[in-house]
């Protein structure tokens, strides 16, 4: 069911039973007003369990409307009380501060750092964020076009960054092998994963690095000009791998000639009942197509809509 254009209880029944979630909303309140406040499952007419929902108003911590922390609490029948289970506060960036942009999400912390929070006798929306780094899941900043550039994990015990290289050549949405984004993933091992995105976002190369030796594990795909995945390579089909320079240069990416699961795909023709949906899956070593064997083949029936036959 709706209200005023929003959920407002959503039900079911089987076997006698019957199943309801409430939802609540703020109808007032900077920030809140017309938000999600809770949402409480029953069973039977009996409270189960509940999820509540604050908002930031005004503060340090984040802007009128960024979402403040989540709630989950179950009913306890013998208290007759509502008994949170775990919580989860989210921070964020404020206008004018550094490393981030107003709304952006900085800082997650989960339940178990709200427990240690709480066992600290802290006070989560009080102390400073250099202390609640230490409680944190999650610390992000970004770059000014608000891609993530790092990321702090493990209570800001490890330091993850991400570097983003566009195609200076800027290739057309139609040149689907061509890659025009490569985002590098630097993790605190030192090692790197590398993907390389055509322009419509879908991977083209996704390699880890070893950095200490130079190894490489690339997984390769190609597309046909529906975007749609023709060439699956495995790490064990890939024989070498030439990256651009900076911006610019060709990826070049060779297949072992014999060797290493390569998977491909085979779609139906333009005119066909089934017209651009998958026809079969086919498997080969390496570039050999001629030891390629169906995997998987599809067929597909016809069905009406209404009253049609």
């Amino acid at each position: 069911n709706y209200l005023n254009g929003l959920h407002d209880t959503v039900a079911w029944a089987a076997e006698g039973r019957t199943a309801v979630f409430d939802y609540d909303y703020y109808t007032e309140g900077v920030g809140k007003q017309g938000r999600l406040k809770s949402i409480t499952q029953r069973i039977d007419g009996i409270d189960l369990q509940r999820v509540g929902y604050d908002y930031y108003q005004v503060g340090d911590h984040g802007e009128a409307g960024d979402l403040k922390e989540v709630v989950v609490q179950d009913w306890k029948v013998g208290s007759s009380a509502w008994v949170t289970i775990r919580r989860t506060i989210y921070r964020y960036y404020k206008v004018d501060e550094p490393g981030g942009f107003p709304h952006g999400l900085k800082m997650v912390i989960g339940p178990d750092g709200c427990r240690r929070l709480q066992a600290a006798g802290l006070d989560p929306f009080g102390i400073t964020d250099a202390v609640m780094l230490g409680y944190s899941d999650f610390l992000f900043e970004y770059d000014d076009q608000r891609r993530v550039t790092m990321e702090k994990v493990h209570g800001g015990s490890q330091t993850i960054r991400y570097d983003y290289v566009e195609n200076a050549d800027k290739p057309p949405f139609s040149e689907v092998n061509t890659w025009a984004t490569k985002t590098t993933e630097t993790r605190a091992d030192g090692n790197q994963i590398v993907v390389y995105s055509n322009r419509g976002g879908k991977p083209i190369l996704h390699m880890l690095k070893k950095v200490s030796d130079g190894a490489i594990w690339a997984d390769y795909r190609e597309y046909n000009d529906n975007y749609q995945t023709v060439l699956m390579a495995s790490p064990a089909a890939v024989k070498s791998v030439t990256e651009p320079v900076g911006d610019s240069g060709d990826l070049v990416v060779v297949l072992n000639d014999s060797s290493g699961l390569v998977r491909r795909f085979e779609y139906n023709i333009k005119g066909s009942a089934a017209e651009g949906y998958v026809k079969a899956g086919l498997a080969q070593p390496g570039k050999a197509t001629d030891q390629a064997i169906t995997t998987t083949s599809y067929r597909y029936g016809t069905h009406g809509a209404g009253n049609s036959k």
